[in-house]
């Protein structure tokens, strides 16, 4: 894992220019800085940037299931036509570019950090659990806690782990993407 920004972009532009590298994919749960990443990285690089909420009907309860899977492939097709590099950058963009039947040829995962060296998101993800299904009841158990603590009842959907939170931690459980990223980056100035 690296942690400086500077080392970062000299590993992209190595890949970019010794290895080819066109498809840039930015990757991580939500807030962990994919967004602001890839925008600061863009210009550096000369890279053009699509950012798959872009691609996702807005207030609908979920990412997946109201994601405009057509829309993004052909905006990557434009994009690979008129840019020698594009970033594609979002949570769960592996599933996401598996659907459309792309590879990125580098794929970066964002790690916020707390404390400088801990992964902040780690227990939220694999934590307590060993399979996504345990995960998911673990995640409700503690939902249901908190709605006590808080002495605000909470109906059954409230405490149901659904939506984005759902695909995220399903996509962590099924692709395993910060173990399978060509670069991982340590972000600790949001932890």
């Amino acid at each position: 894992m690296i942690s400086d920004q500077k080392e970062l972009e000299s590993r992209i532009r190595d890949a970019i220019e010794n290895r080819g590298a066109r498809l840039l994919a930015i990757d991580g749960v939500d807030g962990c800085g994919k967004t602001t990443l890839s925008d600061s990285l863009a210009p550096t690089l000369d890279c053009a940037v699509l950012h798959l909420d872009d691609f996702v009907e807005k207030n609908r309860g979920g990412f997946l299931d109201f994601f405009d899977f057509e829309k993004l492939g052909a905006e990557i097709q434009t994009g690979t036509d008129q840019y020698d590099c594009l970033i594609i950058e979002g949570v769960c963009v592996l599933e996401v570019l598996n659907h459309v039947g792309v590879k990125p040829d580098l794929h970066i995962y964002i790690k916020k950090l707390k404390l400088g060296f801990l992964w902040h998101d780690e227990d939220g993800i694999y934590g307590d659990a060993d399979s996504f299904e345990e995960k998911i009841i673990v995640e409700e158990e503690r939902n249901r806690k908190w709605s006590e603590i808080m002495k605000e009842p909470a109906t059954e959907d409230e405490i149901a782990v659904s939506g984005l939170r759902r695909d995220i931690i399903s996509y962590h459980w099924s692709f395993r993407p910060d173990e399978r990223a060509d670069v991982v980056f340590g972000n600790a100035k949001l932890g």
